[in-house]
């Protein structure tokens, strides 16, 4: 920075590029969030069990959220995509563009999740008895979710804004996050959040 310019008072950003600037940055922290999220995500599989679900307690701070893994469970798929796709030709011929429509196929894969067992319904809604050849199961793994009140969305906010936390899940102080069990008050872990 030259003197002249060090002496001039900087101009008043226009809003539309004020929108600019945050887009920007926002695309970013998003990336950069979603890459932690799943560091986050890929070292509690390891440590959480299928059904598993814990609180997030930021000491000093309080709760911020319960975290669980899902049950491993087996998905509806297509097995077998000539039988499928035969049966859909002669039961809704209406459903195939060269393969079975998208939004049907995922219709039919929801109903049979759901079912448990890959039935043909009735125009009631009734299963008929008859098995929908092509479609099975196969194993599908458990994941790591979070879930929030809005009081604990309240408390990540919080510690955010007054420097707590920051974007890349490090706390100042502490450093660590106690996982909790219930209505547990012991924590069974803490989790270190600086590397």
């Amino acid at each position: 920075m030259t003197e002249e310019t060090s002496n001039r008072l900087p101009r008043p950003i226009p809003p539309h590029k004020i929108d600019m600037i945050r887009a920007a940055a926002v695309a970013v922290v998003k990336k950069e969030l979603t890459a932690i999220e799943k560091e986050a995500k890929d070292a509690l599989t390891k440590v959480m069990d299928p059904g598993d679900s814990c609180r997030a307690v930021l000491p000093g701070w309080g709760d911020m959220g319960t975290v669980y893994r899902t049950a491993d469970s087996n998905a509806a798929t297509v097995v077998d995509p000539d039988a499928w796709l035969a049966w859909v030709e002669e039961n809704r011929p209406g459903e195939i563009v060269r393969s079975v429509r998208t939004s049907y196929e995922a219709a039919i894969l929801a109903q049979v999740d759901t079912d448990g067992e890959p039935l043909v319904r009735d125009a009631k809604g009734k299963p008929t008895g008859e098995v929908i050849p092509g479609i099975g199961f196969k194993p599908r793994k458990g994941y790591i979710a979070v879930k929030q009140t809005e009081e604990q969305a309240a408390t990540v906010t919080r510690a955010f804004r007054d420097g707590i936390l920051s974007a890349r899940g490090e706390i100042d102080p502490p450093d660590m996050v106690q996982i909790r069990t219930g209505g547990s008050d012991d924590p069974i872990a803490e989790i270190p959040l600086r590397p």
